[in-house]
């Protein structure tokens, strides 16, 4: 029986594209045409004749049109491979290529988008265009996957396509062992741009730590906000509190999860953070922004803390680290673990095919 051709359209150096290739390889027989290039995990486990790469210049802030410029060149890739299931990852650049590609070329395949957040909690709210492509899309899918609730709502609203929630998740639970925490280590690896608010992140950790001097919060990641962040540990005399360590590798950001007992994330707005969840997976005790993906999995004072108007006490949560740990593993474990996600993902395919 001839294995099912899946073809996804996306950013194939993003570890987020690679972390679903890794799953569907699995399955079906993959195929990738990439924007960019190739993550070089990616190199060698997909044959050269299954990847195509665009090689384009494309921006994480947006503005990419050139994406749609490609749509001759991908029609053809398409009609080559004849592929049976297209899944394309953002939907207002590389999911509009793979409906528009499917509704003016007839193609018979069943076309999935996957929603990343902002793409519909950000992107169509800039203007009547990008709100225009966005139904397009939606309403072109035979299926569209979100991973937050909240935004699966929103694409409710939108088409009346079939919608798959499911996290992004972890590959596997971590081995934890509670005895590796240091009680005084905060830790905070979002991006140092404007929606995750680190500012917001040294000004609690301040008021949270101000009487402990054996307190020390390092923040990893890169973002434009850098510099204006650092100068502001420095007007608020934190230099011997905060670190700022750039970019981090797997191996570096597991180890902060290990050892750190708080975890930051407080952005304005997203859908399912995969940090989020490697945090509690990783046993840390989550302190997060009072936006509804995150009250999706975190409640405040039983599994972490929500920061609100209320008055925050670490010392009411670390009496409960232990209970707060085992809470979360358990969470994790039933509900985001990737590869169980995918499972699930596959049988609703095999349905509709």
């Amino acid at each position: 029986m001839r294995k099912i051709k899946y073809l996804f359209i996306g950013d194939a150096e993003s570890v987020h594209l690679l972390k679903w290739v890794r799953e569907i390889v699995k399955y079906a027989d993959v195929y990738i045409i990439s924007t960019r290039g190739l993550h070089p995990e990616l190199k060698g486990s997909i044959s050269d004749s299954h990847c195509f790469l665009l090689n384009l210049d494309i921006k994480s802030s947006g503005g990419n049109s050139k994406v749609l410029f490609q749509f001759f060149r991908v029609n053809r890739i398409i009609k080559m491979i004849m592929p049976d299931i297209v899944n394309t990852h953002y939907l207002t650049s590389h999911g509009f290529l793979g409906a528009l590609v499917k509704k003016v070329s007839f193609k018979k395949y069943l076309l999935v988008s996957s929603a990343w957040g902002s793409d519909i909690m950000v992107t169509p709210q800039k203007n009547y265009l990008y709100r225009w492509l966005t139904r397009f899309v939606l309403n072109t899918s035979d299926i569209v996957t979100s991973d937050a609730l909240v935004m699966s709502a929103i694409i409710q609203k939108l088409t009346p396509a079939k919608v798959l929630t499911f996290s992004f998740g972890l590959q596997e639970m971590p081995e934890f062992e509670g005895e590796e925490k240091d009680s005084n280590l905060f830790f905070s690896n979002r991006a140092l741009s404007e929606n995750y608010n680190i500012d917001k992140v040294i000004y609690l950790f301040q008021r949270l730590t101000s009487n402990n001097n054996s307190a020390h919060l390092v923040i990893g990641n890169s973002g434009n906000k850098e510099d204006a962040l650092q100068q502001l540990v420095a007007r608020l005399g934190l230099e011997q509190k905060v670190t700022f360590i750039g970019f981090m590798t797997q191996q570096d950001q597991t180890e902060y999860y290990r050892r750190s007992m708080f975890y930051f994330t407080l952005p304005t707005s997203d859908t399912t953070s995969v940090s989020l969840l490697e945090a509690m997976a990783w046993g840390c005790i989550p302190i997060v922004s009072d936006i509804p993906a995150n009250l999706e999995w975190i409640e405040d004072g039983i599994n972490g803390i929500v920061v609100n108007n209320n008055n925050i006490s670490i010392q009411e949560v670390m009496v409960k680290h232990k209970g707060i740990a085992m809470i979360n593993r358990r969470i994790i474990a039933e509900r985001a673990i990737f590869s169980n996600s995918i499972e699930n993902y596959w049988n609703e395919l095999m349905k509709l095919l």
